[in-house]
């Protein structure tokens, strides 16, 4: 493979890889290491596919290889970013899921909450004022009635 279709050849994986294409960048990455092995911008592409595609020990081992031939610093940073998501999946994986309780389905079983002082105090202020409406009207009703009583 000359330079010229190598390079045809890496465009054509980068614009897999930014198509979501990662295996099909991959193969083409694969072909492009085959013909020129161990080049850093072969192998920092083929990390970022593989990690793409979930499978991580063979992402950091390129890293690995990388920074031992390179001390790539992009290498390392990728490595640490794989290693960490590898960290945290494995973390989730072992708490496990928590089983569902009837508040997460949206379900209560509590008993109706009583409402808070402040309308409670509004609540019996209705009913003095009721009470009261009605003790004037029973009173204007009596004197009314006793007024029209002769002696």
């Amino acid at each position: 493979m000359d330079k010229g279709q190598a390079q045809s050849q890496f465009q054509k994986a980068d614009d897999l890889y930014r198509s979501g294409r990662y295996e099909e960048a991959l193969n083409v990455l694969n072909r492009l290491e085959a013909a020129f092995p161990e080049k850093k911008n072969i192998m920092f592409p083929r990390a970022r596919c593989l990690r793409r595609l979930k499978r991580p020990q063979e992402a950091m081992e390129v890293c690995d290889r990388l920074i031992e031939l390179y001390g790539d610093e992009r290498a390392a940073k990728l490595k640490n970013s794989i290693a960490a998501a590898e960290a945290a999946s494995h973390q989730e994986s072992s708490i496990g899921f928590a089983p569902l309780t009837l508040e997460d389905l949206g379900i209560t079983n509590r008993p109706v909450a009583e409402p808070p002082p402040v309308a409670r105090r509004q609540g019996s202020r209705a009913w003095v004022l009721v009470v009261l409406v009605v003790l004037a009207v029973v009173v204007l009703g009596l004197a009314i009635m006793l007024s029209r009583v002769r002696y």
